[in-house]
């Protein structure tokens, strides 16, 4: 993405961890992680960092939340078709 500026719609990726296990995590476990892909409009940008208020993302439990997002965060494809799933966390399987 060339230049950032306000009122331009981007879409993001966020990575969580989580712990489910049935017992407290230790320094030595390692936690799984989780992604949500999301849609923000941005509302101000200082340096790397912006602001950006969540919208559309199919229910997504913060949709109307302002948050600080990096620039790191943007998909490197702006041209994101596939509405249906934001805001559906991504859990990979493994086996």
């Amino acid at each position: 993405m060339e230049t950032l500026s306000s009122g331009a719609t981007v879409f993001l990726k966020k990575v969580e961890e989580y712990w489910d296990l049935p017992f407290p995590m230790k320094r030595h476990h390692t936690p799984k992680t989780k992604s949500v892909i999301l849609q923000a409009k941005v509302i101000e940008v200082k340096g790397s960092e912006f602001r950006g208020r969540l919208f559309d993302n199919n229910g997504f439990e913060k949709d109307g939340q302002v948050f600080v997002f990096h620039r790191g965060e943007l998909l490197a494809n702006q041209d994101f078709k596939e509405k249906e799933n934001l805001g559906q966390w991504l859990v990979p399987k493994i086996d």
